[in-house]
């Protein structure tokens, strides 16, 4: 072979090696970029999650490991510059709250993985005092955490959750394309695709938008319950009896109980003016309660209340005549084919709707579970629960808006949304001070 033959076989050889090796540092390269991207995104899932649960940690005031005096800083590690380790999510997170002269809350949360950071700033304004109850509902249903469909579950109208841990939102419902018929939102600095767990790419039948704030649902102030001062006479009808109640007879007047059984009924005539009426317990068995007039009741229960069989309260009135405060502590249990026309504002006590009962008008708890089962109806402005889960299964349905801790909807479930309900809500206040805080926030970067 000659000179130049070689020459020549060397050059080919050459340039194959500079091609392999060129390949391979590009396959390397893009590897290399691959786990930087996946390590920024995890850096920033675990400081956006640290982030959001020290800001509710901010806001229970109870908690005062993460609510500094005034003009101090408190460090998460306790040693400033550490960092703590987060074993599931493969990384490292640190976080400070500082608080400036109780007029400004700031939380810088920094997530670490491998050598890619992370930074999280948030800043909320405190408030104090008593404020007006006046919570808005954008969406068919809106939870503090998680959200889960199965089934052929559907929600008619938008949803979303502050949450952005992982698999926050399960869609599993099979019947349906759109298991949410709009958007869906996730949390402040949420990644859908580490949030949204659904086997069903067409679950959501518009956008998943991202909130630039965490909305705030705080349970409204349970007014005092008038004194018992005045001690009026129970009613307790059974058989054929009937009996109608004037102003006079409860008026300013502590009831110990009221029992309707029998299928018999009991009138309350309001008349035209607005009235309040205390009652011990309530119990309606098998029994109807009418309210008549052009007037309002507002009724306070203190100890149980029952509504069962095909019992109705208000039945033929408007929705806007009856509101009732229930104190009890056992749970509200709407069972068999009743009617009740009214708000309900429940102070800690859980509630079931089941059968084929029908509730209209708001429902207010600050209980840790509300069930909605068999082919149950509400129709509600808002059945707002924000200490709760929500649970409907079966065939049950709500027409309005509903506010979570968390929410499931198994079977045949449907929200339909309706932001416009002619019933007003009630006239409630916020405490923002004493034993848990209200904060604006701000802003979340």
């Amino acid at each position: 072979m000659g000179k130049y033959s070689l020459m020549l076989v060397f050059a080919l050889m050459l340039s194959i090696f500079a091609y392999r090796y060129g390949v391979m540092n590009t396959s390397w390269t893009s590897e290399v970029r691959k786990a930087e991207a996946f390590n920024r995104g995890q850096a920033k899932n675990i400081a956006q999650s640290v982030a959001q649960i020290v800001v509710a940690k901010v806001m229970d005031a109870s908690d005062s490991q993460f609510n500094p005096p005034a003009n101090t800083t408190y460090h998460f590690p306790q040693t400033q510059g550490d960092f703590a380790f987060w074993n599931e999510l493969e990384g490292q997170y640190r976080v400070s709250v500082t608080n400036f002269a109780d007029t400004l809350i700031r939380v810088e949360s920094f997530g670490l993985v491998s050598n890619s950071g992370y930074e999280v700033l948030v800043e909320l304004k405190p408030t104090t005092g008593n404020s007006a109850w006046n919570p808005q509902f954008p969406t068919a249903v809106f939870t503090q955490g998680t959200f889960e469909l199965t089934g052929s579950s559907r929600i008619l109208g938008s949803a979303g959750t502050n949450s952005i841990a992982p698999s926050s939102v399960i869609l599993n419902s099979w019947a349906w394309p759109n298991s949410i018929e709009q958007k869906l939102y996730i949390g402040p600095g949420g990644d859908p695709a580490i949030v949204i767990s659904s086997p069903n790419n067409n679950s959501i039948g518009d956008v998943v938008e991202v909130l630039s704030t965490v909305r705030q649902y705080p349970m409204p102030d349970f007014p005092a319950v008038p004194s018992t001062g005045s001690v009026g006479s129970s009613v307790s009808l059974s058989g054929s009896q009937s009996l109608t109640l004037l102003p006079t007879d409860f008026s300013g007047m502590y009831i110990p109980s009221i029992s309707v059984s029998s299928n018999t009924h009991l009138t309350i005539n309001i008349g035209s003016g607005d009235y309040v009426m205390h009652v011990g317990n309530l119990d309606i068995e098998q029994g109807h309660i009418h309210i008549v007039g052009t007037g309002s009741l507002t009724m306070f229960v203190s100890g149980i209340m029952t509504l069962e069989g095909s019992s109705s309260m208000n039945a033929d009135g408007d929705v806007d005549q009856l509101f009732m405060y229930y104190k009890g502590t056992q749970a509200l249990s709407f069972t068999g084919s009743t009617v009740f026309n009214g708000g309900i504002f429940a102070e800690t006590a859980s509630v079931t709707l089941a059968g084929s009962n029908s509730l209209k008008g708001h429902l207010i708890t600050g209980g840790s579970s509300v069930v909605i089962s068999g082919s149950a109806q509400a129709f509600s402005r808002v059945i707002y629960a924000p200490n709760a889960l929500v649970e409907m299964n079966g065939s049950g349905q709500v027409t309005g808006a509903i506010i979570a801790d968390r929410f499931k909807g198994v079977g045949n479930i449907r929200v339909f949304y309706n932001e416009v309900y002619n019933s007003e809500l009630p006239d409630l206040t916020v405490n923002t001070g004493g034993s848990s805080n209200t904060f604006t926030v701000l802003s979340w970067n």
